[in-house]
């Protein structure tokens, strides 16, 4: 069995605000759509997007780190 959205349509905005609001509060992902009259209930947490924006490392000098680690006193 495939797990599916629910769409609530409605023609009266109170209605859908008021639900979408009940959906908040319990913390369900949800889409209002005001426009076409469409409320969206998620059956699954939206995935969020990966930056594609990779810090860049800067080059580490070993040698200096492992003297380091060796001269403490």
């Amino acid at each position: 069995m495939k797990i599916k959205n629910k769409r609530i349509y409605s023609d009266d905005s109170a209605y859908l605000e008021r639900l979408a609001d009940e959906l908040e509060f319990i913390g369900r992902p949800y889409k209002l759509d005001l426009k076409n009259g469409v409320l969206t209930q998620f059956a699954l947490p939206l995935r969020h997007k990966k930056s594609k924006e990779t810090p860049k490392k800067e080059a580490r000098n070993k040698r200096a780190e492992s003297a380091g680690r060796r001269n403490r006193d």
